[in-house]
């Protein structure tokens, strides 16, 4: 997915680019939106939209127990405002200049067609929102630039929950240890993951019904962590990897 949006990001003219997914629903508005929030905040480097549901099933009652981001649903509020990550910004609603988006190095990897490199992907939009903050830029939401993401039926399901929670901890290790490389906290970090991923595996056995399945969530979230972990800590490349300065391969 990083590389699309790099392609997109060299094939465009513009001073700002806008991001969607190919599973929203864009409301009427939602392009003026976002031009006015750059015309009206020329120090603004990015803007992050609202993300609303648009179910396609009755979603279960035990979805309001999860984060919205399970889903990349997005409501901060009716005013639009400065935010600072980890606030929320998501790549099915989003706008960046293009040369602040330059300056930091891009987007990190995110998911990858095929399963097979999983262990690869990184924190994708997560990492470029950091970055920006990171430099002192402003980024903005804005509740007017609105999109409705397609929930399907496949997506309201404990099994659903357990592959997005998995490639989060994938996701959220990658941010760790791109934070904080060394060795020693990289070993300090899998002690406490492996404790996590434990405690929830016995807590899994121990429950029944909704409430195992919560719990199996957990432990797949703490798999990806520590798999993930693993393999930074075992393989030289993966390292290198995970530290590069910047995924973007078109420099033209």
């Amino acid at each position: 997915l990083h590389n699309a949006r790099h392609a997109g990001v060299f094939a465009a003219r513009s001073d700002v680019i806008a991001f969607l997914d190919d599973d929203v629903l864009v409301e009427p508005g939602w392009l003026a939106a976002m031009a006015k929030v750059f015309r009206e905040n020329s120090a603004a480097a990015g803007v992050s939209g609202k993300v609303v549901p648009s179910w396609e099933a009755s979603p279960p009652q035990w979805i309001g127990e999860f984060h919205p981001g399970y889903l990349s649903l997005l409501d901060l509020g009716p005013d639009r405002r400065p935010i600072v990550y980890p606030e929320g910004m998501y790549g099915c609603n989003m706008a960046v200049r293009r040369r602040a988006l330059l300056r930091v190095g891009g987007f990190h990897p995110d998911s990858f067609g095929d399963p097979s490199l999983i262990w690869r992907r990184g924190d994708g939009e997560s990492g470029l929102y950091d970055k920006l903050c990171q430099a002192g830029e402003l980024i903005l939401y804005d509740p007017a630039a609105v999109v409705r993401h397609r929930i399907p039926p496949s997506r309201l399901t404990f099994q659903y929950f357990r592959r997005r929670a998995f490639g989060q901890g994938i996701s959220d290790s990658f941010t760790a240890i791109r934070s904080h490389p060394s060795r020693p906290r990289l070993l300090a970090a899998m002690a406490g993951s492996h404790r996590s991923l434990i405690h929830a595996t016995l807590g899994s056995f121990r429950r029944t019904g909704e409430s195992r399945c919560k719990l199996q969530v957990v432990q797949s979230y703490w798999r990806g962590v520590c798999g993930h972990q693993v393999r930074v800590l075992l393989q030289p490349a993966m390292l290198r990897y995970v530290t590069r300065p910047s995924y973007i391969e078109n420099t033209a």
